[in-house]
């Protein structure tokens, strides 16, 4: 218990509740670290304010129609951002929910509509990049097809279990993804492996 606690001191604390306002990464930009601390120390107040905190800076970052700010535009890349900061933000989401939070309607639509877009870019690419966006991007835009990844995130390790358990909607198939994957390995941008949730 000291060790954790001088961990969560020194490297969870100073960065606890630090807004992102671009993309959803990973280990939900921090914040399932923080719930994992909260469940350690069974201290659910900080579980709570984690929560409203995290479920508010996703509700921020993930557009109405799904699409997410800056990671489902960025050029040749835009489909592998776009299920990488999906499949952290539905496994932050499907932590929550085991402490007893209720995901927002208007949250849960976003997610929803998210997941359709993973859909949607394996089955029609074209589509899913038609979207136009004003934002600002990050440095990590391309159009280089040299540098293209036109496929589900290979990371995303359980992102099929995940749409299925937090939006009921099944991934499409992806030969790329499904190829390049490893469901025995542990999902690194949520910290377990989803497909026990399966078993």
């Amino acid at each position: 218990n000291k060790y954790v606690d001088k961990m969560y001191d020194k490297f969870v604390k100073p960065r606890e509740f630090r807004r992102k306002y671009q993309g959803f990464d990973q280990m939900g930009n921090s914040g399932l670290v923080t719930l994992m601390y909260a469940s350690w120390t069974n201290n659910k107040v900080l579980a709570a304010e984690e929560i409203e905190f995290r479920f508010n800076e996703i509700n921020s970052i993930f557009y109405e129609d799904g699409y997410i700010d800056n990671s489902s535009f960025r050029g040749v890349r835009a489909q592998w951002y776009h299920s990488y900061n999906l499949d952290a933000a539905l496994g932050y989401v499907y932590i929550a929910k085991l402490w007893g939070a209720e995901v927002p309607k208007e949250l849960q639509d976003k997610l929803i509509n998210s997941s359709k877009l993973v859909n949607l870019a394996i089955t029609d690419y074209k589509a899913f990049k038609s979207r136009g966006f004003s934002g600002g991007y990050n440095a990590n835009k391309t159009e280089n097809n040299k540098y293209a990844r036109k496929h589900t995130h290979q990371d995303a390790i359980g992102i099929d279990v995940l749409m299925k358990e937090v939006t009921d909607i099944e991934l499409e198939h992806d030969f790329t993804y499904m190829r390049k994957r490893d469901r025995n390995k542990i999902d690194m941008m949520i910290g377990f492996n989803p497909h026990c949730i399966a078993i």
